[in-house]
């Protein structure tokens, strides 16, 4: 049965999603857009990726060093700009040992890397040849690794968020812990906690980074057939937060927010077999579009990223898309994947896939193949303006030995 809003959240969405409040929420002027996360890449929590005018940078699995490809030239390869470099020791201008967390600000690059012993952390800044490193700030694995085990480290409009999901003991319950901390690049790694949760079920979080705010929208479930959503708002000026939506016992299956610059927010979701797109106006769901999706690979909520809205399932064994602009307008239907990929020797549709991103341009995915005698991971971009035509942006390979060999 459905309890309906909390009354507290009905007035404080009322006063924040307001005409008046929008314009409060322009802060382009203090907080410039050049100087946000890139949202659009913050779809996968397994792989980084990230990009600048001149290039695209990630990370693979089983690669101990950040990649590149260059936009004008279409060459890839390890990011590291020393001709003598051998790219096989942790002096290498590229090394990651898996911390990466990428983030591209002021004009460099800021990824997390370990020190000379097991339990050191470090934010790390670099040019964007991977040259120059600067261990620019500590973070503590007593005090914040072990206690928060953040998933994401997010550089912002000056700052580095910590998003962080754990398990932890409440009494004799097991609960998920979920939270979020920064500090200030130029500060000595002293974290502000700005939110910081026990939830006594299955939880699914989403940030998204909008000039002076960032947005945090939890799902938790107790079980598949009641899902509660809180979107919270929190100004990092002033250090304050706002719940700005909240339904309970919510009837659809709710997907990952999206925010756009001038801070409206869309929120996707499915319910038998039928996909949404809402968007949240005056603590309402107002439907914008909905369309089949028959639940084939599961679940069919879609992914919203930079103007589009995302569907990939599974049709006898091929990956098919549909994508829509966010008026729900149908811009490509059909195959995922073209027939063939220069690069790639494997059929796409038999990986496992992540979408990292994308807008009305591109795609990206992450490609992972696992077979008997081989294990294999590439990044991938689509053009949704050529028919989906597929670039092999980089890949990383390793032979499977038998023990007998």
């Amino acid at each position: 049965m459905k309890r309906g809003f909390l009354g507290v959240g009905i007035v404080i969405a009322i006063l924040l999603l307001s005409g008046c409040q929008k314009d409060a929420l322009d802060d382009s002027g203090k907080f410039p857009a050049e100087n946000n996360a890139q949202n659009k890449y913050l779809l996968s929590d397994g792989v980084n990726f990230l990009e600048t005018e001149e290039f695209f940078c990630g990370t693979v699995f089983c690669e101990d060093y950040l990649q590149y490809y260059d936009k004008a030239s279409g060459i890839s390869g390890v990011l590291c700009a020393d001709p003598s470099c051998m790219h096989n020791s942790s002096e290498c201008g590229a090394y990651i040992k898996h911390f990466a967390s990428l983030s591209f600000y002021d004009g460099n690059l800021y990824r997390i890397t370990s020190g000379t012993t097991l339990r050191e952390r470090y934010l790390c800044k670099s040019d964007l040849t991977g040259m120059n490193r600067e261990n620019i700030m500590p973070i503590s694995y007593e005090d914040i690794i072990m206690v928060y085990q953040p998933q994401k480290y997010i550089v912002h409009q000056g700052k580095l968020f910590l998003l962080g999901r754990a398990s932890a003991v409440d009494g004799m319950q097991t609960v998920f812990r979920v939270s979020l901390l920064s500090a200030d690049l130029s500060g000595d790694g002293e974290f502000t906690v700005l939110h910081d949760e026990n939830v006594p079920s299955g939880v699914s979080d989403t940030y998204r980074f909008v000039g002076g705010y960032v947005y945090l929208s939890l799902v938790t479930y107790e079980n598949l057939d009641s899902r509660d959503i809180t979107i919270t708002r929190f100004d990092i000026e002033n250090g304050t937060s706002e719940v700005i939506y909240q339904e309970l016992d919510m009837a659809e299956n709710p997907g990952k927010i999206w925010v756009t610059e001038n801070h409206e927010i869309y929120l996707p979701g499915w319910k038998d077999n039928k996909a949404y797109l809402w968007k949240l106006e005056n603590n309402e769901k107002v439907e914008i579009a909905s369309w089949p999706a028959d639940g084939s690979s599961g679940s069919d909520i879609p992914d919203v990223t930079d103007g589009v809205v995302v569907n990939i399932s599974r049709r006898e064994n091929i990956r098919w898309v549909e994508i829509r602009d966010f008026s729900g307008t149908l811009i490509y239907s059909g195959k995922l994947y073209p027939d063939v990929i220069s690069g790639l020797d494997i059929d796409p549709n038999s990986c496992s896939y992540s979408l990292l991103g994308g807008d009305e341009e591109k795609l990206i995915i992450d490609l992972m193949y696992h077979g008997e005698m081989r294990s294999a991971d590439y990044t991938v971009l689509l053009d949704l303006k050529d028919n989906m035509k597929a670039t092999l942006l980089w890949g990383n390979e390793e032979e499977r030995k038998l023990p007998w060999n």
